[in-house]
């Protein structure tokens, strides 16, 4: 059976690769340990120059700015019923963008209960 040491463990070497961590942790909410994984990456090369349909020809849209903020991801995992169970929380944006959002998130992890 896995365990939380070995995913994160396995986390790190493979994911660490290609885009660095900000955390990695193994912590205790509620009785019940999780692995806590944040880590971001830059816009995707796949989806630069990718561009929406032309709006019909009576109907005008405003220019718009390709967004090329990296993507952040907070993840919150732990075993569940011998499986994997994952929160994730993204947002597209440097920390300044994303806190108004992730302070909350934060919070509500300690409020997260996991019953067998």
């Amino acid at each position: 059976m896995p365990d939380l040491a070995r995913i994160k463990g396995f986390v790190e070497r493979t994911q660490g690769r290609y885009f660095p961590w900000i955390t990695s942790e193994i912590v205790t909410v509620n009785g019940k340990q999780w692995f806590h994984y944040e880590w971001q990456k830059a816009l995707s090369d796949e989806l630069e120059g990718l561009v929406a349909p032309p709006p019909p020809d009576d109907e005008v849209q405003p220019e718009s700015t390709p967004d090329n903020r990296p993507f952040r991801y907070n993840e919150w995992s732990t075993l569940f019923d011998r499986k994997l169970l994952q929160f994730v929380f993204q947002c597209q944006g440097l920390d300044k963008d994303c806190e108004p959002s992730l302070s909350p998130f934060r919070e509500s992890v300690n409020s997260i209960e996991a019953k067998q």
